[in-house]
């Protein structure tokens, strides 16, 4: 799992805003998309990509895209 192409994933659930600025330190839970509905696609596209099985909660104590990479890849 190479941390480039997890922010491109991350990236891709944000449908309706510019995330070509989209790098390991962005803070995803502070953009203005963020919802429960995107929360949802990202824990989906986990699941999906790395065969993660993470809950909403998992989220929540992770600010950057780093964080969330770095716990996945300690789940796998």
């Amino acid at each position: 799992m190479e941390l480039e192409s997890f922010v491109k994933n991350i990236a891709e659930q944000f449908e309706e805003i510019d995330t070509t600025g989209f790098n390991p330190k962005t803070k995803f839970r502070k953009n203005e998309e963020w919802s429960s509905m995107t929360a949802i696609a990202v824990v989906s596209m986990i699941e999906d990509e790395y065969g993660i099985m993470l809950n909403i909660n998992d989220l929540k104590p992770m600010n950057t895209i780093e964080e969330l990479y770095n716990f996945v890849k300690g789940k796998i």
